[in-house]
Order: structure tokens, then C-alpha cells, then sequence
């Protein structure tokens, strides 16, 4: 897979795989169209699989993260108890392990911070890609949005413009008031 996931990602959705039908439109129209929906699911595949890494790396350190927090906790807990029996060499060696923690914190809230919004990408892209699939059709016929689902968007479309201009006027009759 020398090509970056991203770029396969792209150039499935932005239809690609339809400029690629069109210059070969005479010969084999069919079978360019299985291959087509054969490279959608692959890349399709490969966007869940890499969903599924970042997933668990973000899991692993939201557990390490947990962890963390709680050893600082038992810590603050056996920092007080050496404290009151006078054992200033062990509360040294808990505030040390503390220190520790807190340096390693912030790190693992980047990171987890970067998974979190890499994973959300990778759960966008596979949303494209299943639109796309889903425009193909399962029939590897390009289909598109019937007549019906047109409508229902179109009406859609008008009903969220009413919205907008319903709260407006109320924003307005607000500000008046």
C-alpha cells in the first residue's frame, strides 16, 4: 500500500474511480465498475483497520492515564501517613514519584487529545466512503440520489432556511424588547 491513506480516501470520494470509467467507458464498462466498488471497499477496510489502531492506542493511554492518576492519588494518601509517623525519607521518594506523574501528564493528554481527533477524521473518512459506496450502489451502477431522496433533501434544505429565519426574527423581537 504504497499510497497514503488519506490520498486513497480522496480520490475515492472526489470520484477518481469515475474519471478512470469514463476514459475506458467503451471497454468494459461492468467490469471497471466491480473494480471500482472492489477499490471502495478495500480502502473502505483499510480506513476501519487504521480506525481500529488508533482506537486502541487511545484507549491504552486513556487506561495509562487512569493509572497514573490514581498512583498519585495512593501517593498524596502515603505521603501524609510517612509525614505523620515522621519517615521524611519516604515522603521524599513519594513527592519525588509525584513529580514524576505530573511530567508525564500533560504528555499523555496530548497524546490522547491527538487520537481522539485523529480518530474522528479516520470516522469521517469512512462516512465518505460510504456515501460514495452507497452512490455506486450495490449494483455498480452510479445511481445517485433518486428522485424522491432529491425531494426529501430539497424540502429539508427548506425547512432548516425557515428555522434560520424563525430565530432570527426571535433574536431580533429579543433584542427589541
Amino acid at each position: 500500500m504504497g499510497e497514503p491513506l488519506k490520498a486513497r480516501v480522496a480520490r475515492v470520494v472526489a470520484g477518481g474511480v469515475h474519471a478512470l470509467l469514463d476514459r475506458i467507458e467503451d471497454q468494459a464498462p461492468g467490469a471497471m465498475l466491480a473494480q471500482a466498488l472492489r477499490e471502495a471497499d478495500g480502502v473502505i477496510a483499510d480506513v476501519r483497520h487504521e480506525l481500529g489502531s488508533v482506537a486502541a492506542g487511545r484507549h491504552q493511554a486513556q487506561q495509562q492515564h487512569a493509572h497514573l492518576n490514581r498512583e498519585h492519588e495512593t501517593l498524596s494518601v502515603q505521603l501524609e501517613e510517612a509525614l505523620g509517623r515522621g519517615r521524611e525519607d519516604l515522603a521524599r521518594a513519594a513527592v519525588a514519584r509525584q513529580l514524576d506523574i505530573e511530567a508525564q501528564l500533560p504528555v499523555l493528554e496530548t497524546t490522547l487529545a491527538d487520537l481522539a481527533r485523529r480518530e474522528a477524521e479516520l470516522r469521517g473518512y469512512v462516512e465518505a466512503l460510504l456515501a460514495k459506496r452507497r452512490e455506486i450502489g450495490p449494483d455498480g451502477g452510479t445511481r445517485g440520489p433518486g428522485l424522491q431522496q432529491a425531494a426529501q433533501l430539497k424540502e429539508l434544505e427548506e425547512l432548516v432556511r425557515s428555522n434560520k429565519i424563525e430565530e432570527r426574527l426571535a433574536q431580533l423581537k429579543a433584542g427589541r424588547e
